[in-house]
C-alpha cells in the first residue's frame, strides 16, 4: 500500500527535539480521501474510511513537555504551489462567512493602538481581510500570503497587497513589521510551525500581535488526512516562551487552541 509523503523527520517540527527510530511511525492508519458534499447551501461532512489504499504515518514527540502528533513522512511538495482554488471559491460565495466573522472580533479582543500594517499569513480567500476592510477599520497596509497562485491574484483583485510565499521561507518579498499577523488554521499544515513562528516574530513590530491557532490534542477532533499535526497546551507554551513572545488571550475551543499573543 502507497504511503503517503517522501520526507521524514528528523526532530519535531514545534519544540525541536531529535526523534530517533523508535519514535518513528506509532501510527499507521488507512485513510480515505476527505472531501465535504454540497447539497443546496448545506455542507455534509464526510468521514474517512479505513479501506483505503493509502497509509498515513504518524509520529509522537518523545518530549514528554510536547507530545505533539505529526504526518511523518510528510509530502515534500505539500508546501509548493497548488493550483486549487478551492478557498477562493469558497470566498466568493462567503460560505461559513459567520465563523470568519466571529474570528475577526477574536481579534480585537485586545487593544491594537497602530493600524499601519496586518498580514494574513495562509490567506486562503482573504476573508479576514476583506472583513476588517468592510469594518472600515484604518489599516494603511493590507498583505495576503499564500502558496496557492489563486489566492494571491484573488488578493490583488480585491484591492490587497499579495505574495506568494511559504512562511518558513526567510526570503520575504515586501518591506515593513507588522501590527498584527494573523496565522488562522495554518500551524497544522505548515512544515514546521517552530520556524514559521521564529520568522513571524521577525516580521512584528515591537508590541505588534500574533494571532493563531492549533489542532489541539487536548480537544474531541478526530485525526484526518490532511489535518497534519496536533499539539498540545505545554508544547504551545514552550513554543511562545522561546519566540519571546507574551500570552494574551488563550481559549481551548471546537478542538482548537486559540491564542492571541505580544511582541514586548
Amino acid at each position: 500500500m502507497p504511503i503517503i509523503g517522501d520526507t521524514y523527520y528528523s526532530s519535531c517540527p514545534v519544540c525541536g527535539t531529535s526523534c530517533n527510530a523508535a519514535e518513528h511511525n506509532l501510527w499507521k492508519i488507512p485513510f480515505s480521501k476527505v472531501e465535504n458534499c454540497h447539497y443546496g447551501k448545506l455542507s455534509l461532512p464526510r468521514l474517512p474510511l479505513l479501506n483505503s489504499e493509502d497509509i498515513y504515518w504518524y509520529t509522537q514527540c518523545p518530549n514528554t513537555k510536547c507530545r505533539t502528533v505529526f504526518l511523518d513522512p510528510c509530502p515534500s511538495t505539500y508546501w509548493d504551489n497548488r493550483d486549487n482554488d478551492h478557498h477562493v471559491r469558497k470566498a466568493q460565495t462567503r460560505q461559513d462567512w459567520p465563523s470568519y466573522q466571529t474570528r475577526v472580533h477574536e481579534l480585537f479582543t485586545v487593544s491594537v493602538p497602530t493600524y499601519d500594517l496586518v498580514i494574513d499569513v495562509a490567506t486562503g480567500g482573504c476573508q479576514c481581510l476583506t472583513i476588517m476592510k468592510e469594518l472600515s477599520l484604518p489599516w494603511k497596509r493590507m498583505i495576503a500570503t499564500d502558496i496557492r497562485n489563486s489566492s494571491v491574484q484573488y488578493a490583488k483583485l480585491l484591492g490587497f497587497e499579495g505574495y506568494q510565499h511559504d512562511i518558513c521561507d526567510p526570503n520575504v518579498p515586501w518591506e515593513g513589521k507588522a501590527n498584527y499577523i494573523i496565522f488562522a488554521e495554518a500551524f497544522e499544515h505548515v512544515r514546521s510551525p517552530l520556524l514559521a513562528f521564529h520568522r513571524m516574530v521577525d516580521l512584528l513590530a515591537p508590541e505588534g500581535y500574533l494571532y493563531t491557532t492549533a489542532i489541539a490534542r487536548e480537544g474531541a477532533l478526530p485525526i484526518r488526512p490532511g489535518e497534519n499535526m496536533m499539539t498540545t497546551e505545554e508544547a504551545l507554551q514552550g513554543l511562545v516562551q522561546s519566540c519571546g513572545l507574551q500570552i494574551r488571550t488563550k481559549l481551548l475551543q471546537s478542538g482548537r487552541w486559540k491564542l492571541i499573543l505580544q511582541k514586548p
